[in-house]
């Protein structure tokens, strides 16, 4: 009787460990649609491999992400924070800039990833490689995207400075600084005051920000860094 109820207590501990695991990879399942006043943003990323390390390395677990992540939504005439757990295969994605160009996600994946802190990551592949890095798609045909122009790319460099050393380098072998790509200008929240779109980058990796122009200044209304983590 004493062996059996060590059999139940062993077994009880090990569900209180595993559980929890168990249970947080099931979290990151495909979510259902978004609603109708919701459009995502995603943009074109490099494919990469991340490994997820176990205390067992035969548990250890290396995942290969598509090059399709998505950054943003728009609600409400307002840009917001969102894990993309409603993308699925099939789905249709329009050129921010040129809407009359589409693509399709061929494949759609997520996996836990522990790094820092336990997060959710979702990831695409789509149909087309003629799209540079850094191209912006949204989930319906948005018009509001433009591309910047002369006056507006000197504008925003001349207000932002930002230059980073990205990488891994010896001491006193510096690379060139990394500026931030201007991508896209829109005016979301329709207050006469244009929205920046550009990569942010970081020393491993780059993101997305978006500041607004008034009186002069830019001032961030919107930063992510997907893929920062992974």
């Amino acid at each position: 009787m004493c062996k059996n109820h060590m059999k139940l207590l062993i077994l009880i501990i090990a569900f209180i460990i595993c559980a929890p695991l168990v249970f947080a990879e099931n979290e990151c399942a495909m979510r259902p649609a978004i609603s109708e006043s919701q459009i995502l943003v995603g943009w074109v990323t490099n494919e990469r491999t991340t490994t997820q390390f176990s205390v067992s390395e035969k548990e250890s677990k290396t995942t290969s992400l598509g090059e399709f992540r998505i950054v943003a939504a728009i609600k409400n005439n307002k840009i917001i924070e969102t894990i993309g757990s409603s993308i699925k295969k099939g789905q249709q994605f329009w050129s921010a800039i040129n809407p009359n160009e589409s693509v399709i996600l061929t494949s759609v994946d997520s996996f836990l990833d522990r790094m820092n802190y336990d997060h959710c990551v979702y990831f695409a592949s789509i149909n087309s490689n003629k799209y540079p890095r850094w191209s912006l798609f949204t989930s319906k045909p948005d018009k509001r995207f433009k591309i910047p122009g002369k006056e507006e790319s000197k504008l925003f460099y001349r207000l932002n400075t930002t230059c980073v050393h990205q990488g891994d380098y010896p001491r006193g072998k510096e690379p060139s600084c990394t500026k931030p790509t201007l991508l896209a200008i829109t005016d979301i929240d329709k207050d006469n005051k244009p929205e920046f779109w550009e990569t942010e980058p970081y020393t491993w990796d780059d993101g997305l920000s978006v500041w607004e122009y008034n009186d002069n200044s830019l001032n961030k209304i919107f930063e992510v860094c997907i893929g920062c983590s992974d």
